[in-house]
């Protein structure tokens, strides 16, 4: 699990000003509006899911195909708790060494700051494969 969540995880980052930053588009950002309410109240959503998991793990947006629908899920270690069939699209990683030596303990302050290097082309992507995959 962490070999791949990992590649997902450094796919979805790219620098501020290349592809990092800002908001999503086109079907992503409708759906998120339909599944959350706004972008803001999904952004939100996904911080407070990723900064409450308890120890090591993720904060995932996923795309769950029976459903229909984009799901916020949290990991604790590299695979517990996501509902199976659930597509990863956006992953951040909340273990220690993806903050700690830059944000010590302040895993809310390293949430922030990574929504700024989000590249959401790459979600974007990943959301269009997961929708025709079914």
């Amino acid at each position: 699990g962490g070999y791949f969540n990992h590649i997902v995880f450094w796919n979805n980052m790219a620098p501020a000003g290349k592809g990092g930053g800002g908001k999503p588009g086109g079907k992503l950002l409708a759906d998120i509006k339909r599944d959350f309410g706004s972008y803001e109240k999904f952004a939100a959503h996904f911080t407070a899911a990723a900064a409450g998991v308890e120890g090591n793990g993720w904060g995932v947006l996923g795309y769950h195909p029976a459903l229909r629908r984009l799901i916020v899920v949290t990991m604790m270690n590299q695979q517990n708790l996501v509902p199976i069939s659930t597509l990863p699209l956006l992953m951040c990683d909340v273990w220690e060494h993806a903050y700690y030596l830059k944000y010590q303990n302040k895993r809310a302050d390293y949430i922030k700051a990574w929504w700024n290097v989000v590249h959401w082309k790459n979600v974007e992507d990943r959301y269009a494969v997961a929708l025709a995959a079914g």
